[in-house]
């Protein structure tokens, strides 16, 4: 007979509300991710592996809607993210997936760890020195950093296809013309996304490899911008330069996971 991972002997949390603190600034260190905080835990014996649901979903404060408008959703803070590590016990892997405002998620494993972090406090542009007029302080994501509210469970053993796909998101604002950025690219990224404001954007997209000389696999001036672009398998980074004569007020990368 083959148990549920579910009955699994070693202490489990399947189902948890949890408050993700953004980072705590320093004078040597302002920006930055914030804790990873224990969600969930799974540890079944590893016969007992199994096609497991997960759910990660922030909590909205639902204010009331006006009169003829439908309710919103608004996150109140964040971005956050999902860690989520799973496997047979001797051996697991790991992926970041936004949580947005929430995500369902499908693996096969015995062993399951799900932690959160808060983003907010991750630098979403630099400060800019104006030598002849009025200089810009570096912002971060969240304007106003606080935790984040969110609940999580393991929704139970068996088969449900994602109704969307997981994704991992960054972010950046104010990309004066000429200049670049880069992105990591996250673990099990298939492909990318890009968005930019104002519409129309010039951008130039490379996908570099991880050698030092970071030879461009993929080179893909925008407009048009594609629907997604898939990503080699060497991919390690991606960097979006500015070649318009305007300021791009903001970028939005997103990544989708093959998960």
């Amino acid at each position: 007979m083959t148990l549920s991972p579910l009955d699994g002997a070693s202490p489990n949390v399947l189902g948890v509300r949890a408050e993700l603190p953004p980072h705590a600034p320093t004078p040597s260190a302002p920006f930055g991710e914030g804790p990873e905080i224990a969600l969930l835990k799974l540890d079944a014996e590893d016969a007992a592996a199994h096609t497991l649901v997960l759910a990660v979903q922030p909590v909205f404060s639902r204010p009331a809607a006006r009169t003829g408008e439908a309710r919103r959703f608004p996150l109140e803070h964040g971005p956050s993210v999902a860690i989520l590590e799973w496997g047979t016990g001797a051996e697991t892997t790991s992926a970041e997936i936004d949580i947005g405002k929430g995500i369902l998620c499908t693996v096969a494993a015995s062993t399951v760890v799900l932690r959160g972090r808060n983003d907010g406090g991750v630098m979403l542009a630099p400060a800019l020195i104006n030598e002849f007029g009025e200089s810009v302080a570096a912002r971060k994501i969240d304007p106003n950093p606080a935790p984040q509210l969110v609940v999580a469970s393991i929704q139970g053993v068996g088969t449900r296809a994602a109704a969307l796909p997981t994704t991992r998101t960054f972010f950046r604002a104010h990309l004066p013309p000429g200049e670049t950025v880069t992105f990591p690219v996250p673990p099990f990224a298939a492909a990318m996304r890009v968005m930019a404001a104002p519409a129309g954007a010039s951008l130039l997209l490379l996908v570099l490899d991880g050698t030092t000389s970071a030879n461009a696999l993929t080179a893909i001036p925008l407009p048009p911008v594609p629907a997604s672009v898939p990503l080699p398998p060497l991919a390690d980074s991606v960097r979006l330069e500015n070649t318009g004569a305007a300021v791009i007020q903001f970028l939005q990368l997103q990544f989708l996971l093959a998960l």
